[in-house]
């Protein structure tokens, strides 16, 4: 598949938007290991090689192990996630798929066991960045290849 834009040379200032969301979304104090879940889940469910080949290499560099990586795609089979990790995938998924039943109250209320208000709109954004991210690299048929290509430094 060939690319069919590259926004950040065609519109530097809506690639840098975009990063600017990412950067504050990632600002707050959630653990990096937890944004890892986030963003390899919801770049598996929205199908993104770019991003999981990206996030799935940041995840292993943090120190994430790889049977966790390998089981994440079906993390309720598994006792490998945390209570508090099982609610953000849970959160995770239902945002990104949010046209099936948006998030269900059950989803929310186990979020806020875990998460403060502050905590929980960080949770969020990182979500809809990632899913941003997503959706334009696949819309746009960006390489499952970190080395094909190359984005500026903001």
């Amino acid at each position: 598949m060939s690319p069919r834009i590259a926004l950040h040379e065609v519109d530097p200032a809506a690639f840098r938007a975009l990063m600017n969301f990412g950067t504050y979304a990632s600002a707050g104090d959630l653990p990096a290991p937890l944004r890892h879940l986030i963003h390899i889940r919801a770049s598996q469910v929205n199908g993104c090689g770019y991003c999981l080949i990206m996030h799935l290499s940041e995840a292993r560099k943090h120190g994430e192990t790889q049977a966790r990586l390998d089981l994440l795609a079906t993390w309720r089979e598994s006792d490998l996630f945390t209570p508090e990790e099982r609610a953000v995938l849970a959160l995770t998924e239902e945002v990104t798929l949010l046209a099936n039943a948006g998030v269900s109250d059950q989803t929310f209320a186990a979020v806020r066991v875990h998460f403060n208000e502050e905590q929980t709109v960080r949770l969020l954004a990182e979500i809809m960045s990632i899913n941003n991210w997503n959706r334009l690299n696949v819309v746009l048929h960006t390489p499952a290849d970190l080395k094909a290509v190359r984005f500026p430094a903001l």
